[in-house]
């Protein structure tokens, strides 16, 4: 699904009339209703809770894709997410940043993920809030209003990128072998 990069209308806000990535889309739409149920059972019983939704690299693109499905059903969530690739076009980012979405975009230094798919080429943005780990895994905040933030990780072009980067996020290793019991 990673390579469906072909946009397709966004169907689940028609009036976005905007367009998303086709493999990112679909499967968010593969598991929603067992993520839908799954909430709902837990929000029956414990209806002050509050919902997270996360991911890492094309878990956070469907974990945003995710949100924005339980938002339609009016449930409301916070998405914090870590080398998310690009979603949509200009139109869906613009449409997410005036949804309100508690949503927070980790990116790390030279991550390459971020990067992805690219913007020129094939029309994807990022929409808001970015918040860049540098080299240092100092945070900082970025644009609420820009999603591309030439302070933060877009201040490098895809050839500068790599993919150590996006195996660390808040000073952690997020692979499997660096993992300690």
């Amino acid at each position: 699904d990673d390579a469906e990069v072909i946009q397709v209308p966004y169907q689940t806000f028609p009036e976005c009339n905007c367009k998303v990535h086709t493999g990112f889309y679909k499967s968010a739409k593969n598991i929603y209703s067992q993520v839908y149920s799954s909430v709902r059972d837990i929000l029956d019983v414990y209806p002050s809770y509050s919902v997270l939704v996360t991911g890492h690299s094309y878990g956070a693109a469907v974990a945003q894709l995710v949100a924005m499905e339980l938002l339609s059903s009016k449930i409301v969530s916070s998405v914090y997410n870590y080398g998310q690739p690009r979603i949509g076009n200009p139109a869906y980012a613009k449409f997410v940043n005036a949804k309100k979405l508690d949503l927070w975009r980790f990116t790390h230094h030279k991550d390459m993920v971020p990067h992805v798919p690219p913007i020129t080429e094939l029309n994807y943005y990022h929409s808001c809030r970015e918040v860049y780990e540098d080299q240092n895994h100092a945070l900082q905040m970025c644009s609420a209003m820009e999603g591309e933030d030439p302070k933060c990780a877009d201040q490098f072009a895809l050839y500068q990128t790599d993919t150590a980067d996006h195996h660390i996020y808040l000073n952690h290793a997020l692979d499997c072998d660096a993992s300690t019991v």
